[in-house]
């Protein structure tokens, strides 16, 4: 049987939590993606009581768990622009850094990021988000990165700009596992831009059951080493948002032949995520190119997908989720679509 899993990014509550699961129920949905890399180390571990208290309850699901191990991507933490919409502009000039006093000294297109160091170099194209915005690097100091603007675009507290890494303490590591790891229910943990097999037999250390470790594959170097990682993984998940920005578009189609062949010379399930169907939030069919999509991923050893956030399940202080009959229509129309073409 196909395995479908859904992407949850922000849960709210005990009660925002237990309406999505009630609609992913409502559809023979077990499988649950929590992305806690992209929250705070105390945020998470806010968190972790409330997916505990909803799963230990459900031993027939699978959470898919994603932590910021062996690191994570840069995220800004504050910043300051010139324009008063949050809007950067096409052509202007902007300063990067992770150091506090620089930003504080320079208030004016300046956006501070959580990294441990910053990288780039001249004429390097750096990425906000999922590509979304992009930069050209113009000048690079010790402390901070000068860079202009390709195009003009939103920008938001939270969201990544590439152009370094951030890695949690072991110590915070090893106690978030630890808690994760008291649920009742499977788990399976997608571990951030793992980049050699190390990464892997790393992680390993900190598990106490029988956790599966799966490593999310977007970055060359990953692609390099995808043998070996594969030969000490439980699956591999082609992360194909970042993988996209990492690596260059006429070496994509190559990579992710790549991650297929060595998951199938280990005998391990090739995952796929990352915009899957991200369109039939209005549709009850999905656009052609979508189709064409899921064809490729069964032409390439897909066992199991992983579906995007859901608008729907947005939090409502009162609803729990903000459309429960959207959700539960959408999930419905997609699962038909993958059952058709990957069952």
């Amino acid at each position: 049987m196909f395995s479908i899993t859904q992407t949850v990014n922000y849960i709210k509550s005990e009660k925002h939590l237990r309406s999505i699961v009630a609609t992913l129920e409502q559809n023979n949905i077990r499988s649950i993606r929590i992305n806690l890399s992209k929250l705070s180390y105390q945020d998470t571990l806010s968190i972790i009581p409330i997916i505990d208290t909803v799963f230990s309850e459900k031993n027939e699901y699978t959470l898919y768990l994603d932590l910021p191990f062996p690191q994570n991507k840069s995220r800004i933490k504050e910043f300051a622009i010139s324009s008063t919409n949050n809007i950067v502009n096409e052509g202007e000039t902007y300063t990067v850094t992770n150091q506090p006093d620089c930003y504080n000294a320079n208030k004016q297109n300046t956006f501070l990021l959580n990294a441990d160091n910053l990288s780039g170099q001249i004429d390097d194209i750096i990425f906000y988000a999922d590509g979304e915005g992009m930069f050209k690097v113009t000048s690079c100091n010790i402390d901070s990165i000068k860079m202009v603007a390709l195009n003009t675009f939103l920008i938001r507290e939270g969201k990544a700009i590439m152009c370094g890494y951030k890695q949690e303490p072991n110590d915070n590591i090893q106690n978030i596992v630890s808690r994760l790891e008291k649920i009742a229910c499977s788990k399976n943990y997608l571990l951030s831009f793992v980049k050699n097999p190390k990464d892997v037999i790393d992680f390993r250390t900190y598990l106490k059951t029988s956790s599966k470790i799966i490593p999310k594959i977007e970055t060359q170097q990953a692609i390099e080493n995808i043998f070996d990682i594969a030969e000490v993984s439980d699956a591999l998940l082609v992360a194909r948002g970042d993988l996209a920005l990492n690596v260059s578009f006429e070496k994509l189609d190559e990579a992710i032949k790549r991650i297929s062949s060595a998951s199938q010379l280990n005998n391990i399930n090739t995952i796929f995520c990352t915009d899957i169907l991200k369109n039939m939030k209005t549709r009850i069919i999905p656009e052609r190119s979508e189709l064409f999509d899921l064809i490729y991923m069964k032409n390439n050893n897909c066992s199991e997908v992983v579906l995007p956030a859901m608008i729907h399940f947005s939090y409502d202080s009162t609803l729990g989720i903000r459309d429960e009959y959207l959700a539960s229509e959408e999930l419905r129309n997609k699962i038909k679509v993958i059952q058709a073409i990957l069952d």
